[in-house]
């Protein structure tokens, strides 16, 4: 069975929602559309008649005039909610919903109408002009308990449109700190608490204990994992490992560890501190075990680096027989002379623009043009394409407007010859890359322009270690290649890298000395004094001890 839709005009006489249709018509828009009203009256006002879109009434979006609730809001003018009689009414759109207030007069000021909700004038949750705002008694609320918290006194913050009240109050974890919370919280038990429940408490009363078992989870446990062990010293021993002095310098300790802040600052004891070293692995490819750790300061630990026990130990012998005793070695100069290179030079641009039948035949850079062929773009727009040869033999197409201004000369070979008989000198090209890197490291990072030049950077990187002696300690591969990534020789340059002899000035020619790299590592942040102090405490030390081995 199929149902008949009703005509606009048949629905003249029925009603809906709170309208009835009494008379319906249609109207030509300017854009030649029409559009389909109804004349209505509504059961708020019989006398007045409302037009409304025949759609909207027949499909339920429309079943009030609209005014409804203005009427229901002014039948109440003259009348008193609290201390506010209402004399007045209006409403306006906000955005897409209607606001309705009402004019009202307090009884605080007669001569004074202040404007308010009125659907919350009628509620009553309006009663006056704000003048009684904070004059209300709180007290009752205090010294009774809300889950753990106990209000102990009232506070008023005055907003901007109102006053609102807190209660300062006391929990029973032993926060001696009160915790400020809004009434509304207390009384709909949003609050129970200063937010102990949300942190674990301190389960440790000897704080002291605490320390030294988050000190073995942060450095040995956590450092094992990642260094993918399995055994691990035990707690008790790692205890006694790091109150121990230096194994390799002597120190007694180098390091504070602090009580950690449970999040709330409660029970965390400020004199809570304890002075220790840290632990050191002999051989770096086992783990903390009770046979491969002996307790290191930090200094000795970055120096140490990556290196064995007897590598280490004969590193700071020789920098002790070299710089120690006999002064270190003199750098002395040694000029870079660069290799001279003559560049192939670039062929010289056509002197004139040529047509394609012209070309054909002629040699332009190092291109000879055999043919051309026509293309045409998308966009209709023709362009011509040369087949041409390459003196190096490689058959190469070029477009016909790059030739004829000299920016196309080869199939790219050229730029490769080029390139390369620009930087034949490659030794001399791999050290300017290592002194950019030196410049870029001291305005960049450090903030010095003064930097020595390029010449004595040559110099000083060609000499053995100033500390220890050691010709060369790094290897620099030559420039890598834009397309292949690969270097474009097997050139290599041994080199040693440069040391401050003063961490607070730049790289000047009076304050570096040649160092390789363990020297760098093993030195650090410390001057040139402290760092001959070091070694000659660390040579000492070990000379008045029995030396550990593993």
């Amino acid at each position: 069975m199929t149902t008949v839709k009703k005509r606009f005009k048949e629905y003249v006489g029925e009603k809906f929602g709170s309208l009835k249709i009494i008379e319906y018509y249609s109207e030509k828009t300017d854009t030649g559309s029409y559009r389909y009203r109804f004349k209505c009256v509504c059961d708020c006002d019989p006398n007045e008649i409302v037009d409304k879109e025949a759609r909207h009434v027949v499909y339920g979006k429309t079943d009030t005039c609209g005014g409804c609730n203005k009427r229901d809001f002014e039948k109440h003018i003259g009348e008193r909610f609290g201390d506010l009689v209402i004399v007045g009414f209006y409403s306006f759109k906000d955005k897409n919903y209607y606001r309705y207030l009402f004019k009202c007069i307090c009884d605080c000021n007669p001569d004074e109408t202040v404007d308010k909700e009125a659907h919350n004038v009628i509620s009553g949750k309006t009663q006056s002009c704000g003048c009684k705002q904070g004059t209300r008694d709180h007290t009752p609320l205090l010294g009774v308990k809300f889950g753990k918290l106990v209000p102990k006194e009232v506070v008023r913050h005055r907003l901007k449109t109102k006053v609102e009240i807190r209660y300062l109050c006391q929990c029973d974890c032993g926060n001696p700190a009160l915790v400020s919370v809004k009434k509304y919280d207390l009384e709909n038990g949003n609050r129970t608490h200063c937010g102990c429940e949300h942190f674990p408490s301190n389960r440790y009363t000897d704080r002291f204990y605490a320390i030294f078992l988050n000190h073995y989870h942060s450095s040995v446990v956590k450092r094992t994992k990642q260094l993918g062990f399995t055994d691990i010293i035990s707690f008790e021993e790692f205890k006694y490992f790091i109150q121990l002095p230096c194994h390799y310098c002597g120190d007694p300790f180098s390091a504070m560890l602090k009580d950690r802040d449970s999040g709330r600052k409660l029970h965390v004891l400020p004199e809570a501190a304890i002075w220790v070293n840290g632990l050191d692995r002999v051989e770096n490819k086992k783990g903390y075990i009770i046979n491969n750790v002996v307790p290191c300061c930090t200094h000795c630990n970055k120096a140490k680096g990556e290196l064995s026990y007897e590598e280490f130990r004969a590193l700071i012998l020789k920098i002790y027989q070299v710089f120690v005793v006999n002064g270190g070695v003199i750098p002395k100069w040694k000029p870079h002379i660069p290799i001279e290179v003559t560049p192939i030079s670039h062929p010289p641009r056509p002197d004139r623009t040529y047509t394609p039948d012209e070309m054909i035949g002629k040699t332009f850079g190092w291109l000879t043009v055999l043919s051309y062929e026509r293309h045409i773009r998308p966009s209709g727009q023709s362009y011509i394409k040369l087949h041409c040869q390459c003196v190096c033999g490689n058959p190469h197409t070029a477009d016909k407007y790059e030739v004829n201004k000299g920016n196309t000369i080869s199939c790219g070979c050229f730029n490769s010859l080029f390139i390369k008989s620009k930087h034949q000198d490659r030794v001399t090209a791999i050290m300017t890359n290592l002194y950019k890197k030196v410049k870029s490291r001291s305005k960049n990072i450090l903030g010095f322009n003064d930097v020595l030049p390029f010449e004595a950077f040559c110099s000083f990187i060609t000499q053995p270690c100033f500390y220890c002696g050691e010709p060369h300690s790094n290897v620099a591969k030559d420039l890598k290649d834009n397309k292949t990534g690969k270097p474009r020789t097997d050139t290599i340059v041994l080199y040693n890298g440069l040391d401050r002899k003063d961490g607070t000035n730049g790289y000047t020619e009076e304050n570096v000395v040649p160092c390789c790299k363990n020297c760098n590592v093993a030195k650090f942040e410390k001057n040139i004094d402290e760092f001959r102090q070091w070694i000659k405490q660390v040579n000492d030390y070990w000379n008045e001890k029995v030396v550990f081995t593993a």
